[in-house]
């Protein structure tokens, strides 16, 4: 689409289907219509203070104080306390800013405490708040035997999976080798360009 890691639009094009997932600023420029939550603050202000930071909407990058230490129900039960309220306004704000919002798309992971316990109650909270409006996509990315951190992944793989079948429409599944294996696949293709 010609958009430059600063938001700008570089050249103009006659598809504007870039326009679902971006939204214009005057004085910014461009930045992604999205909602990033993570309880440990240091990875937020990663995506804050990297090369991509300037497409991002600091208003919806939300960062608790501590993370949930690999544990669903730490997350899903007890740490989420601090910041669900604030997901929720956050979200709330951004349904408004929307012009016709038709579904959620859901991007996170199955095997921390915050992807797969605190992702889980926002699933809830976007069935209980918004299930006759809107669908529901999601897309997790599930560990790898691989490339396992923790030992209670199977644990949080397991609780994951039942709020997903109860709370989401479409779900598409890729194991974090995939995930890892497309990553690079993408900085290969951009360096080439």
């Amino acid at each position: 689409y010609g958009i430059s890691t600063a938001g700008k639009q570089q050249k103009e094009t006659k598809d504007n289907s870039f326009k679902v997932f971006l939204k214009k600023q005057v004085v910014v420029g461009l930045y992604q219509e999205t909602f990033t939550v993570d309880l440990e603050p240091n990875v937020i202000d990663g995506v804050k203070s990297g090369s991509l930071g300037s497409l991002f909407n600091s208003n919806y990058l939300l960062s608790g104080k501590e993370d949930a230490a690999n544990i669903f129900a730490r997350d899903h039960y007890t740490v989420e306390k601090q910041i669900i309220c604030k997901v929720n306004d956050q979200l709330q704000k951004l349904m408004n800013n929307c012009d016709n919002a038709m579904e959620f798309m859901i991007m996170h992971s199955a095997e921390g405490g915050t992807g797969s316990g605190l992702g889980a109650l926002i699933l809830e909270r976007l069935y209980t708040d918004y299930v006759r409006k809107k669908a529901r996509v999601v897309c997790v990315i599930y560990p790898s035997y691989m490339l396992s951190t923790s030992v209670v992944e199977p644990y949080n793989v397991m609780l994951t999976t039942y709020w997903l079948t109860d709370h989401t429409i479409s779900r598409w599944y890729l194991t974090m080798r995939v995930y890892t294996i497309f990553a690079k696949g993408i900085f290969i293709l951009r360096d080439l360009m």
